[in-house]
């Protein structure tokens, strides 16, 4: 899990000198304790910033599956015909042959027939 710092600089595509990054450390384990120290108070007050702001940027990223692209072969008017395994393939139902880049592959022999 990123620390406040962190996810501050992230956002804010800047890197925080040293000293303000160990405040901004204090700060966040002010958030998760619930109590602010009166130098978390005046960094907030610094900032224009409220608990309120930064209680989100404490919570877990949650974790995503990565995107999925279906490709697809189409017709002139755009509609999906077929779908295509991988770059340029897609399977032949009257042969039961995969077309690929003008040859045929055959997947009982494992390998290119024409």
């Amino acid at each position: 899990m990123p620390t406040l710092v962190a996810r501050l600089e992230q956002d804010a595509d800047i890197v925080f000198p040293p000293e303000v990054a160990v405040r901004i450390h204090r700060l966040e384990q002010d958030l998760r304790a619930g109590e602010l120290c009166e130098q978390s108070r005046q960094l907030l007050a610094a900032s224009q910033l409220t608990p309120a702001r930064l209680l989100p940027l404490l919570q877990p990223v949650p974790e995503t599956a990565p995107p999925v692209v279906h490709l697809y072969c189409c017709d002139h008017l755009g509609t999906p015909l077929a779908l295509i395994n991988q770059q340029g393939q897609h399977y032949d139902e009257e042969s039961g042959l995969y077309y690929n880049r003008h040859r045929y592959y055959d997947p009982t022999l494992g390998s290119v027939c024409s």
